[in-house]
């Protein structure tokens, strides 16, 4: 039997990066779709797109914080750090179609989503562990591809829904 990881790493990921990733996350978008699904106006569907600038000047906000934090030494966790600010502007990208989604009642996009999401940062996570030197980074790639396979899907199920509803 061998340990895939070290418990310091899955705490280094798990904890702070998480940490750093849901403030930004939460932040910048739950204000705005709780105003935006209690008043369900159509004209109120585009100020979903300001979640956007939002959470990428949060991620700026935190990288700088991650930058004169982290220790110079541990340029693993360092890197990890971006990476998990990236995935959440990519993340963010999706935001003005979860809200679109929310608005119509239709969660199942969302769901589906994330589920899939889930299984392949998990997939890629256990094969990252498996071949990077640096674990914290491998749990910050992991997290990018959630966050793109996030958006790409919830963008893809729109289009989807375009070209067959038109």
């Amino acid at each position: 039997y061998r340990k895939l990881v070290d418990p310091s790493i899955l705490g280094k990921s798990s904890i702070q990066l998480e940490l750093v990733l849901n403030f930004v996350l939460f932040t910048s978008r739950e204000g705005f779709r709780l105003a935006l699904t209690q008043q369900i106006v159509n004209e109120n569907s585009g100020t979903s797109v300001l979640t956007i600038p939002i959470s990428i000047l949060l991620s700026l906000l935190a990288a700088f914080w991650n930058t004169y934090r982290t220790e110079s030494a541990d340029d693993d966790r360092r890197l990890a750090g971006y990476l998990y600010l990236i995935s959440a502007v990519i993340e963010m990208l999706a935001e003005p179609i979860v809200v679109f989604n929310l608005q119509k009642l239709s969660v199942a996009e969302k769901a589906s989503a994330e589920s899939i999401g889930v299984l392949v940062k998990t997939l890629s996570t256990v094969l990252l562990l498996q071949t990077f030197t640096w674990q914290v980074t491998a749990f910050g790639v992991s997290q990018i591809i959630y966050a793109t396979t996030y958006c790409v899907i919830l963008y893809g199920n729109l289009l989807w829904k375009r070209d067959h509803l038109s």
